[in-house]
């Protein structure tokens, strides 16, 4: 009976994930995918109103297309079934476990490495994060080929470089973040001294040249050629850097749990970093962030700094437990060498590579983050209950992301049956865009063209919408509004609240606890007699 305290949660989670709504960018995977399906070489064809305005799909998406070709061979057999392309997600999932394992079996003791394993999947980050989007398919495939690299050139073995050097140049197909694995490869291929396998390693850049070639064929441009020249996202550093750091403080929660331990071990210059490395954070944050932050994003960020300071201040001055812990290693300074390379390049490139923040940004720096700080753990029961309850808080963000994005596929549910074969229009993005499709109903755009008197449109509140016409409302009466509230203590994306969960900016913390809001409210409207300007004002 035990274990059934363990089996519950898991089934628990496994139901919220395989039968949550499409959410997020999910819309723009599976507008990908269906574009597939129509010309197998031409996967960006078509426009998009996904910003602020319809664009070229080419322009408007931000990563290659791997994950969308993946889904289409499912959606051509089964339909675009929520709970079959969430398993079909599962792979990649999978190949994130299995990295670590091999990861941890490498540079932690045997009775530390499924600790690491374990605090890595329950991580806020990672299963809330996995959706049909594109990051954790790239993470798989990052650290499954980086394990494959790390243990070929440890055992001079041809098939694993080969392998390892392939898997992890596919993750730059799955996300352009996944470019990072390149450098990191060579630099652990440079610490071993093992140069006669450069040539190996190139082979990890084949995947992205045959896409770029792909490109000139097709479009008469590489893709990442041109999101290079576009030069997306120009956040100010605030947002970058605050953001970050807010995103490492929520995704690895046991910096809380250690605190205690070290406070109760009394180790007081571990403590002392710590803390004047938080402090220095707020200051930072307090001084320079001229937007408004919250008390949730602060305490997370707080958070993050005494994580990252505590933890390198721990590799790098505590030889002799390192020592022990990588008793069978003969060069360990050169294992802590790299995993701090590897957390410092990651999180650079999170941070100051992508447009925007968010912590399915972050998922590759995390593994670095524990390889390096579960040695630190003395005593295995207090890292096992850490990780317990850290593992609680991802089931609860996992229940509050589904509870949200919910409400867009219920609203839909729910409007089918009120306007028959009325001409329904609506406006935003995210999930809510993907169900709306769907029902057949139409997206306004902009100038408002189309639109007729007595059409029906459905806008809701929070979610982003782009630009609409902005005589709108003066031309359409209310007909209803109706509010979802949550009932689950804790938001994932709300910005009046300060939850961002996907997209770390403006001072938001990727979750905030509190119900003050409701999680969306719609607004139905019926268009009056007088047409709506077919322009921006």
């Amino acid at each position: 009976m035990r274990w059934i305290w363990l089996v519950l949660p898991v089934l628990a989670g496994a139901w919220l994930y395989l039968n949550k709504p499409f959410h997020i960018d999910d819309t723009v995977v599976l507008h990908v995918a269906a574009r597939i399906l129509e010309n197998p070489l031409r996967p960006f064809d078509g426009d998009l109103f996904w910003l602020n305005e319809p664009g070229p799909l080419f322009e408007v998406t931000t990563n290659p297309p791997l994950v969308s070709y993946y889904l289409a061979l499912w959606i051509a057999l089964f339909g675009e079934r929520e709970w079959v392309l969430h398993g079909a997600m599962l792979l990649f999932v999978g190949l994130i476990a299995w990295g670590m394992v091999r990861l941890s079996t490498r540079f932690l003791p045997p009775q530390s490495a499924p600790l690491a394993v374990i605090a890595l999947m329950v991580s806020p980050a990672v299963l809330p994060s996995v959706n049909v989007m594109r990051d954790i398919p790239m993470v798989g495939l990052f650290l499954a080929g980086l394990a494959l690299w790390i243990e070929g050139l440890d055992k001079r073995s041809r098939a694993m470089l080969v392998s390892g050097a392939l898997i992890g140049g596919l993750a730059a197909l799955a996300k352009y973040s996944g470019l990072v694995f390149f450098p990191l490869a060579l630099f652990y291929l440079l610490l071993k001294k093992e140069t006669r396998a450069l040539p190996y390693l190139l082979l990890a850049l084949l995947p992205i040249a045959l896409w770029s070639l792909h490109n000139l064929w097709v479009y008469q441009q590489p893709h990442i050629l041109y999101l290079w020249e576009s030069r997306r996202g120009s956040l100010p550093w605030q947002d970058r850097w605050h953001g970050g750091i807010i995103g490492l403080g929520a995704c690895l929660p046991l910096w809380l749990f250690a605190l205690g331990i070290w406070i109760r071990e009394k180790r007081f210059t571990l403590l002392a970093a710590g803390v004047v490395t938080a402090m220095i954070q707020g200051w930072l944050m307090h001084t320079f962030y001229e937007g408004k932050w919250y008390t949730q994003s602060m305490f997370w960020a707080l958070g993050g700094a005494f994580l990252c300071a505590t933890t390198l201040l721990y590799a790098w001055t505590t030889p002799s437990k390192l020592e022990e812990a990588f008793s069978d290693r003969k060069t360990p300074s050169t294992d802590r060498l790299f995993l701090t390379g590897w957390l410092l390049l990651t999180f650079t490139y999170s941070v100051w590579g992508t447009p925007f923040q968010a912590t399915r940004h972050l998922i590759f720096a995390l593994p670095p983050l524990l390889l390096l700080l579960i040695p630190a753990w003395e005593q295995m029961k207090f890292l096992r209950a850490g990780i317990a309850l850290q593992g609680l808080l991802t089931l609860l963000v996992l229940a509050a992301d589904y509870e949200y994005a919910q409400i867009y596929r219920a609203f839909i549910r729910e409007t089918k049956s009120n306007f028959g074969s009325q001409r329904v229009w609506y406006a935003g993005h995210w999930g809510w865009m993907f169900y709306a499709e769907r029902s057949g109903y139409r997206q306004i755009l902009p100038d408002g063209s189309d639109l007729q008197p007595n059409d029906v449109l459905l806008i809701p509140k929070y979610v982003h919408k782009g630009r609409i016409p902005p005589d709108i409302y003066e031309n359409a009466v209310l007909l209803s509004e109706k509010s979802y509230s949550g009932s689950i203590p804790l938001r994932t994306m709300n910005n009046f609240q300060g939850a961002a969960y996907y997209a770390l900016v403006r001072g938001n913390a990727p979750f905030i606890f509190s119900t003050e809001q409701p999680l969306e409210t719609f607004q139905v409207y019926r268009l009056s007699l007088r047409k709506t300007a077919h322009h921006d004002r």
